[in-house]
């Protein structure tokens, strides 16, 4: 069984996407959108968040060829059937992730 996010689909079509996450978790930063089609649009989101009292000294734009190769952190987690380790990203919903117990009652 393979479950992908929105975010790995469209990067795969080739769209160029921008993200706000989080410096210090690489986290996609939760927002009413995962994504933004221009880096202008992420920053004008970040701008509505500031103005709405959100602290966003923690966080960061970058596109999303970046994100993914260079900045998006990898956790270790250890799959609940086998016991076996493995690396996901820290953006895997836990539906995704073969480390939840609701990965396996699908």
């Amino acid at each position: 069984m393979r479950c992908y996010n929105k975010l790995t689909i469209r990067q795969q079509r080739g769209a160029t996407m921008w993200y706000i996450y989080d410096t210090q978790t690489s986290r996609i930063s939760p927002s009413i959108h995962d994504y933004w089609k221009t880096e202008a649009a992420a920053k004008a989101a970040m701008t509505r968040m500031r103005k709405k009292g959100e602290d966003v000294s923690g966080l960061a734009i970058a596109d999303s060829l970046t994100y993914h190769a260079n900045i998006e952190k990898q956790v270790t987690r250890r799959n609940i059937m086998t016991g076996k380790m493995f690396s996901e990203s820290v953006n895997t919903p836990l539906s995704c992730s073969p480390a939840s117990e609701t990965y396996w009652s699908m």
